[in-house]
């Protein structure tokens, strides 16, 4: 499971809440640690960086994981921030964009408040719609399944919650509802018992085409 989506909008606090609902291991966003480092600044030579560590992270952990794994953003996004800072990205990262494939994105939507936590780079509200708007079309080129997350904080977790359970028990029984692009909303959650790692590898990005 990816979370998805402009910064600012909740996605790392999700990932951690989710993993921890779930009973299992999510994948930190690598780009953060990366520009710690360097007061927030990005510069064109960290993309490469950033796309092969964030995936190196993710195969990492997919050994840890407890048949589902949360990744807070992916190699999508990355190439997303260096078309938008720099107008251009490697057309090897683009490539690795394409490949990964994850059963379901959640989209985190703008309409909360912006914090500034020294690697913003949207302070302006026209500024994030216009990339939550690049996000959604980047899902729907790379034909990726995806529910767009919004509402307060509590909200966001609740159908977050919801949907990934509705994801794992379409996958589970072969669900044909499974391969639409937009998961329709539903009304209660429900909880799948999960299986110990040994009975199977995890939901994981390269692990099912």
């Amino acid at each position: 499971m990816c979370i998805f989506g402009p910064e600012s909008t909740g996605k790392s606090t999700l990932a951690a809440d989710l993993a921890r609902e779930f009973r299992t291991v999510h994948v930190a966003e690598y780009a953060r640690g990366l520009l710690d480092f360097k007061g927030g600044r990005c510069d064109p030579e960290d993309i490469p960086l950033i796309v092969r560590g964030q995936i190196a992270s993710e195969e990492a952990l997919a050994r840890q994981a407890n048949r589902v794994l949360f990744c807070d953003t992916d190699p999508l996004t990355t190439s997303i921030w260096s078309d938008w800072l720099f107008g251009d990205c490697p057309n090897w990262a683009r490539q690795e964009a394409r490949r990964r494939r994850y059963h379901l994105t959640l989209l985190m939507d703008v309409d909360v408040e912006w914090v500034d936590d020294r690697q913003r780079f949207l302070r302006r509200e026209e500024q994030r719609q216009a990339f939550f708007d690049r996000c959604r079309e980047a899902l729907e080129a790379h034909g990726r399944p995806y529910v767009i997350i919004r509402g307060s904080w509590n909200e966001r977790f609740s159908r977050a919650r919801q949907q990934c359970s509705r994801c794992w028990q379409a996958i589970l029984h072969v669900d044909g509802h499974s391969h639409t692009r937009e998961w329709p909303a539903i009304n209660a959650a429900t909880r799948p018992k999960l299986l110990p790692r040994e009975r199977g590898r995890p939901l994981h990005t390269s692990n099912f085409q």
